[in-house]
């Protein structure tokens, strides 16, 4: 781990307490107990000098002028054992001139430390001399330095059981809780708080040895589909399997980290190359499927590149630049790599002021619904319609619908727009009705994240349908052949739910997903849709011709209708309606029309000849 990352712990810190604890002792105790043993001897000095000056002052007094030459009776006096101190004392007698007297032998045993003291002599009160005493305290140093290294002995074998045993455990939890302070709880991988530093370091490191670094983005395309209908157990093992093909993507001393949700990040020194390379290995990486919960699924990620120093010279910038290049990946259809440029800013504020106005669009009334008719291959007759949502935007008009419902979807308020969607497609049956126009029913798309609350769906559905005063069988609800392909019975169950509600359901978007006849048979589906791609080309490539009509013969030896998106030419309509395909929808039978545009069709047809 890097040393930004490593931080003062309490184990550490009570470590180093303890060992100074054990160093102050070791140090303390011999100094008090010198300290001790230099007071006494300081005492017992000063004692043992003013008795010996007050006897050799008693000699004085009985000769005042000749006592300087009684040497031998002063060498008595000053010698005798008063205090029981004499023997190992340094002892010297001189006149009032300083001039020595006498002197005993022990000069020689005065090792350091020397503790002195003087004593005045005195003749009636004149100072006549003095005796001056030393005594050495070689043996107490002696004996302090004895006590400290006990000490020190016994401190540290007392240190090394505290430390080694007790906070064992206490260090083990620290680590622990150093970890998850820069890893993720989930994956492992390195937070976002790590990565900031991290970067920063290398950015650094990289900026004296004018290296280059790239740094990645990687966000997953279909996370969300999958947290939301199969549930956080299966999001979070999607996770640590993204978590760990990044991982094996990456090279030794990358940094990988995630940053939150399902955005990760990596950090490549760039010895060669631009940093592409790793982002395609990365892409590919991605289209392999993913085994989840006993179903092969698709994730895939998109991914925005940004380099050290071209785009940025700040960590925090870098990851800013490598974030707005995936956000330009994903707008621009997913699983893709794009490397930053400045004109992505604009772009991406322009995203983020949609997002803005997406927020209170259906406060302030701005979605509308168009319908596109749905016409009976045989005679021509106008059987339903389908509901479209389309945006009218006060200063741009009307928005494309590929511009705003994923993101409404990526803002959760596909919710809320969803059952407006509904609400309003069934109220303008109802009102088409009562004007007695010929419609079977209309159709209603449903998202993946509307199907994923599967409970909640059903009962919204049978909500609405009762406030409008519908019935049931008029409403077709519309999901993707991809949505039911990621529920497993708890999706049929839902199924079986809207269907008892006398509701039809159709499989959009049919032959891009990866359904079997097995899946198909279980489904309590009435119409399959067949895909806009297949019709397109069905006249320039004979297979796609051959798998149409083999569509159309396996819907109807299960009693499905079929229906064919994207009719836009008579001769499309006319090998359609040869294979037997039930109904037809495109811009060569009718575009999507407001309400009342519809409605006049309908009467305008209503008034020919059968």
């Amino acid at each position: 781990m890097s040393h930004l990352l490593r931080r003062w712990s309490a184990s550490t810190i009570l470590q180093l307490v303890v060992w100074l604890i054990v160093l102050a002792l070791a140090v303390a105790l011999p100094v008090a107990r010198f300290g001790l043993d230099r007071t006494f001897h300081t005492g017992s000095l000063t004692a043992d000098a003013q008795a010996r000056a007050q006897v050799v002052s008693q000699r004085i007094a009985q000769n005042p002028q000749m006592w300087v030459f009684e040497v031998h009776r002063l060498e008595s006096s000053v010698n005798q054992d008063l205090l029981g101190e004499s023997s190992f004392d340094h002892r010297v007698l001189r006149d009032d001139h300083g001039k020595l007297i006498l002197e005993n032998d022990r000069a020689s045993l005065m090792q350091w430390p020397v503790l002195n003291h003087r004593q005045p002599l005195f003749d009636n009160g004149r100072v006549v001399g003095s005796i001056e005493l030393s005594r050495s305290l070689r043996a107490e140093v002696q004996h302090a330095t004895a006590l400290g290294l006990a000490t020190l002995v016994i401190g540290t074998a007392l240190a090394w059981l505290l430390v080694r045993v007790p906070l064992r455990h206490l260090r083990r939890v620290e680590e622990e809780l150093e970890f998850k302070a820069f890893h993720d709880d989930l994956t492992g991988l390195y937070n976002r708080e790590a990565l900031r530093r991290l970067l920063t370091e290398q950015v650094a490191m990289a900026g004296r040895e004018r290296a280059r670094l790239a740094v990645l983005v990687v966000d997953l395309d279909r996370f969300k589909a999958i947290n939301d209908s199969m549930g956080h157990d299966a999001g979070n093992e999607a996770l640590c399997m993204a978590a760990k093909r990044l991982q094996q993507c990456a090279l030794e001393g990358d940094i990988v980290a995630r940053l939150s949700g399902d955005e990760f990040a990596v950090v490549t020194a760039l010895p060669h190359g631009d940093g592409t390379l790793l982002a395609q290995t990365v892409i590919k990486s991605f289209e392999e499927p993913i085994e989840l919960m006993g179903r092969s699924l698709h994730l895939g990620c998109s991914l925005g590149l940004a380099l050290y120093p071209e785009h940025a010279q700040q960590a925090d910038r870098l990851l800013a630049c490598a974030d707005t290049a995936m956000q330009h990946a994903k707008a621009n259809g997913r699983s893709l790599s794009r490397t930053y440029s400045e004109t992505m800013e604009e772009s991406v504020l322009r995203r983020l002021q949609v997002e803005e106005d997406l927020r209170d669009a259906l406060a302030r009334q701005e979605f509308v619904l168009h319908y596109q008719p749905l016409v009976c291959m045989a005679t021509g007759r106008t059987k339903g319609c389908e509901a479209l949502l389309r945006w009218k935007h006060p200063q741009r008009g009307l928005v494309p619908p590929i511009e705003f419902i994923p993101l409404l979807e990526e803002m959760s308020l596909i919710h809320s727009v969803g059952r407006w969607v509904l609400h309003e497609a069934c109220s303008q049956m109802c009102r088409w009705q009562a004007q007695g126009l010929g419609l079977d029913y209309v159709a209603v798309n449903v998202s993946p994240l509307q199907f994923a609350r599967q409970d909640d769906f059903v009962a919204e559905v049978r909500e609405v349908l009762a406030e409008v005063g519908l019935p049931s069988a008029k409403l077709q609800l519309e999901l993707t052949e991809g949505t039911l392909m990621q529920h497993d019975a708890a999706g049929t169950a839902t199924l079986n739910a809207l269907r008892a509600l006398g509701v039809t359901l159709s499989i959009d978007d049919f032959g891009t997903g990866y359904s079997s006849l097995a899946y198909l048979r279980s489904f309590p589906v009435s119409v399959l849709k067949v895909d806009r791609s297949f019709v397109r080309d069905m006249l320039a490539a004979p297979q796609n011709a051959n798998l149409v009509k083999a569509i159309v013969q396996m819907a109807h030896s299960l009693n499905l209708q079929v229906t064919a998106e994207g009719i836009e030419t008579e001769d499309q309509l006319a090998a359609l309606r040869a294979l037997g395909c039930d109904t037809g929808q495109g811009y060569g039978l009718g575009r999507p029309m407001e309400a009342l545009a519809l409605a006049q069709r309908l009467q305008e047809a209503a008034a020919l000849p059968a």
